[in-house]
């Protein structure tokens, strides 16, 4: 095997093995902290391959930024994708129907838009963030550590997007529901019980992973108690409600 350098960079993976022990070192030192060489030993490549990749120290700490947010937002619109696909694949009759009809007159039909459930799509995405914060423990260590780090510890880059990718989906898909009617309230207070709860279960699991595991299934326990305080009431039948009404008369006289 011919030896890695500067010009010959062989391993494919090398670039790999430097962002995950970046995402480790970082993660648990801080930026300032943390040497390139410390980076470049952790990952079994020698320094120059690491400025090979990433042209100095900061330029890897935003290119962790960059990426990781890239990752994310497929990650999350690909959990969409698949849901529906499965939902048409189940239901072809109904997806014959939908590509066969106007939108004036799906519209007519019907206030809810064929397919995946407002509950299924929160539900699928709050799994698919806790699946990648259980598979990827080290890379939210980093970003808890960017957020909490003081300004001086870390370089000038910005992170928000990790923030804004999943509450734009989410809201989107919380914003609808609301305005179909099928929940009732502030959107913005069902969107922070549900990012609350998904931050809160992920920092337990960091602290204790065995103790606090992030299971399979928990973000759809999660959005089923998020929006059972956002439930509109049900509708009385008029056979209940003229009932009701004769039984007030009756005492009333």
């Amino acid at each position: 095997m011919a030896p890695e350098s500067p010009m010959n960079p062989t391993q494919p993976e090398a670039r790999h093995r430097i962002s995950h022990a970046a995402f480790q070192l970082f993660g648990q030192k801080g930026y300032s902290c943390t040497s390139v060489q410390e980076i470049a030993d952790a990952a079994g490549v020698k320094k120059s391959i690491v400025y090979y990749y990433f042209t100095s120290k900061e330029g890897l700490y935003q290119s962790l930024v960059t990426n990781s947010a890239v990752v994310l937002r497929e990650g999350l619109q690909q959990a969409l994708l698949n849901i529906c696909s499965q939902w048409r694949a189940a239901d072809p009759a109904a997806t014959e129907s939908l590509a066969g009809a106007s939108a004036g007159k799906r519209a007519a039909k019907s206030k809810s838009p064929p397919g995946p459930s407002m509950q299924e799509q929160l539900s699928v995405l709050t799994e698919q963030m806790i699946s990648m914060a259980r598979e990827n423990r080290d890379s939210v260590r980093f970003f808890l550590a960017h957020i909490f780090s003081p300004d001086a510890d870390r370089p000038p880059c910005n992170a928000d997007d990790m923030d804004h990718v999943p509450r734009e989906l989410l809201h989107q898909t919380v914003s609808d529901a609301f305005l179909r009617g099928e929940l009732k309230g502030d959107p913005t207070e069902l969107l922070r019980l549900i990012m609350g709860a998904i931050q809160y279960s992920i920092i337990r699991h960091l602290r204790s992973p065995e103790q606090e595991p992030l299971e399979a299934g928990l973000g759809v326990r999660i959005v089923s108690a998020a929006i059972r305080g956002f439930l509109p009431p049900p509708k009385a039948s008029g056979r209940r409600t003229t009932a009701a009404l004769r039984d007030r008369s009756a005492k009333v006289y």
